[in-house]
C-alpha cells in the first residue's frame, strides 16, 4: 500500500524534479572521474537509518549507496564497492572528495582507496559548504521522503530510499544530462558538445550494458 502512494506522489512530483535537474548541471566532461561522498540519516518509526552514498559529479546520480543503523566506514566502502562495480574498468583516473570525518580518514578506507587506485580529495577543516554537492541531494531526498519514511519501519524504508535513488532521481538525472548534452550552444564551435556527446554515448552503453546482466 504505501509503495502506491509513494509513486502516486513521486508521479506529483515529476515535473518540479525534472526543472530542478535541469538546472543542475555539475559540468565534468566524463563520467566515472570524479566522485563524492557523505552519509546522512532519515529518521523512521524504529529510529534513525543512515545513508551512505557515492555521487558521480558528471550527471548527478548516485552510482552506489548503502543503509545502516549507523554511521561506519564499513558503510562508506559497502556503498564505494557498490559504485565500483558500475564503473568498470574505466582507464581514467579517479578522484573520490569527501568532508573530514572519521569514516573518511580511517585506515580501513584509505587501504581501499589505495587498493583501487582512487585518488582522495577532502576539504578543508570547518568549511561546511565544501561538500556541497552531496549535500545537496541528502537535502532533496529528506524534502522528498522524510514525511513518508518516518512513519515506517526500517526494512520498508530503505525499500523507498531504493525506489527513490534507482527509479526517480537517476533517471531524471541521465534525462537532464542527455538534454545538456544535445542542446545547441556556443561551445560547438569549440568542439566541446562532440566530446561530450562520445561520453555521453559511452555512458549509455555502459547502463545498458549493466542492465542486461
Amino acid at each position: 500500500m504505501w509503495m502506491h502512494y509513494l509513486h502516486a506522489r513521486w508521479h506529483g512530483l515529476l515535473g518540479y524534479r525534472r526543472t530542478h535537474a535541469m538546472h543542475e548541471t555539475e559540468g565534468f566532461d566524463a563520467p566515472y572521474s570524479r566522485w563524492v561522498s557523505d552519509l546522512s540519516e532519515l529518521e523512521t518509526a524504529e529510529g534513525e537509518l543512515h545513508l551512505g552514498m557515492v555521487k558521480d559529479l558528471y550527471d548527478g546520480t548516485i552510482v552506489g549507496h548503502k543503509m545502516g543503523d549507523r554511521q561506519t566506514t564499513k558503510l562508506v566502502v559497502q556503498a564505494l564497492s557498490l559504485a565500483w562495480r558500475v564503473r568498470m574498468r574505466s582507464p581514467r583516473l579517479l578522484i573520490l572528495h569527501s568532508d573530514r570525518g572519521p569514516q573518511y580518514t580511517s585506515r580501513k578506507l584509505v587501504q581501499w582507496l589505495e587498493a583501487h587506485d582512487v585518488e582522495p580529495s577532502m576539504g578543508k577543516v570547518g568549511d561546511c559548504a565544501d561538500n556541497a554537492s552531496a549535500e545537496s541531494f541528502f537535502g532533496v531526498i529528506k524534502r522528498d521522503i522524510r514525511h513518508v519514511v518516518r512513519d515506517v519501519d526500517k526494512a520498508d524504508a530503505k525499500a523507498m530510499i531504493d525506489d527513490y535513488i534507482v527509479n526517480l532521481h537517476n533517471p531524471l538525472r541521465r534525462r537532464a544530462i542527455q538534454r545538456r548534452v544535445h542542446k545547441p550552444t556556443r561551445r560547438l564551435d569549440r568542439g566541446i558538445i562532440g566530446r561530450e556527446l562520445f561520453e555521453h554515448l559511452i555512458l549509455s552503453q555502459r547502463l545498458d550494458s549493466d542492465l542486461s546482466h
